[in-house]
């Protein structure tokens, strides 16, 4: 799916889709669907009126032009009251819009920057906004499975920009709302990859690969060194020996300030010999989901270059069941010179 800047004149574009917006109350007075609505004959507000189409954020209604349009489809999505407009608004609305396309099998988006116009945020804020929310909907986690031939794809979005003064500052909103999303799908895909594929040298692996990032692993002498007891109580019970990662972003010149993000990375939590029980166990690939959006973050940092020094840190580790394992009534100590006696290890977090 490619994103593109369209400065031509919304009526006359040809499309699969094209989707607009419409806040709370604005059936009567929206120019946009002023304009559309003259060409059908009134159809287009006598469908919102029948349905009670009010705009309110998450309504959307879908309405087939008959022709009657350049586009085959017109799609209104609600985006509230406009004292409470935000851009998770957008980001759910432009979602909505992406499933909505696959429905109905449309290659091509016509998009609005929803919310552009209001002045609330800026026009290429709401680009990223609306880039990032159908970015995300069209996350699939295929790495195990054939998706079938004849799925439905969108090929193109194209985002609205009437005013030439604004195009460079679209393509701006456009790229962030891009490689934020990147990131986004890079978290989920660790995240989603069972803890058989994902031990903790394996989530190092992936922080080593990123572009623009200095990334130091340290292996398990290293962190005894350190005396990260604590940490190298959690992973002793496990055949996955811990992985803590440092990643570091410095721009050009002088950072404006540092920033460190810290992500838990337990690969896989059992619970340790504090062992959960089956159903809760089920979903414990996951407990490494803040390890995942800290790489995700730096893969975005590296490409959008801040003037801000920024350290992404993961102490991964699998928490696992075994004879080596820590037992409830030990006592370990932290780096920080701290002794902590474990009366539960599922309690590592």
């Amino acid at each position: 799916m490619r994103f593109t800047v369209e400065t031509r004149d919304f009526q006359t574009l040809k499309t699969h889709l094209l989707v607009l917006n419409m806040h709370d109350g604005e059936v009567d007075t929206h120019s946009f669907l002023g304009k559309l609505d003259k060409k059908t004959g009134g159809f287009i507000k006598q469908v919102l009126k029948q349905e009670k189409f009010e705009g309110k954020a998450g309504q959307t209604k879908l309405i087939n032009t008959w022709k009657k349009l350049s586009a085959d489809y017109v799609l209104i999505v609600g985006l509230g009251e406009k004292k409470n407009f935000n851009l998770e608004i957008v980001r759910k609305a432009s979602a909505s819009a992406y499933q909505t396309a696959l429905q109905i099998r449309a290659s091509k988006i016509v998009t609005a920057a929803h919310g552009g116009h209001l002045g609330v945020f800026s026009k290429g804020e709401c680009v990223q906004a609306v880039v990032e929310g159908m970015g995300l909907a069209a996350y699939q986690f295929s790495r195990y499975k054939k998706l079938p031939k004849d799925s439905p794809t969108v090929e193109e979005v194209a985002l609205l920009c009437p005013d030439p003064k604004k195009v460079a500052e679209v393509k701006r909103g456009l790229e962030r709302g891009e490689l934020v999303a990147q990131g986004a799908r890079l978290a989920r895909d660790l995240i989603n990859t069972p803890a058989a594929d994902m031990a903790p040298f394996d989530l190092a692996k992936m922080a080593q690969g990123l572009k623009g990032i200095k990334t130091v692993v340290y292996k398990e002498p290293q962190i005894r060194a350190m005396k990260m007891g604590a940490y190298l109580g959690v992973a002793q019970g496990s055949i996955h020996p811990p992985a803590f990662i440092e990643m570091h972003y410095k721009p050009t010149g002088s950072a404006k300030k540092k920033v460190v993000i810290i992500g838990k990375g337990v690969t896989f939590d059992s619970g340790g010999l504090s062992l959960k029980p089956p159903k809760s166990m089920e979903t414990m690939k996951d407990d490494m989901s803040g390890a995942a959006a800290v790489i995700g973050l730096m893969s975005v940092i590296a490409q959008l270059k801040p003037k801000v020094e920024v350290w992404g840190l993961v102490a991964a580790a699998e928490n696992m069941p075994d004879a080596k394992s820590q037992r409830p009534g030990d006592v370990v100590t932290a780096s920080n010179g701290k002794t902590i006696e474990v009366l539960n290890t599922d309690a590592e977090g």
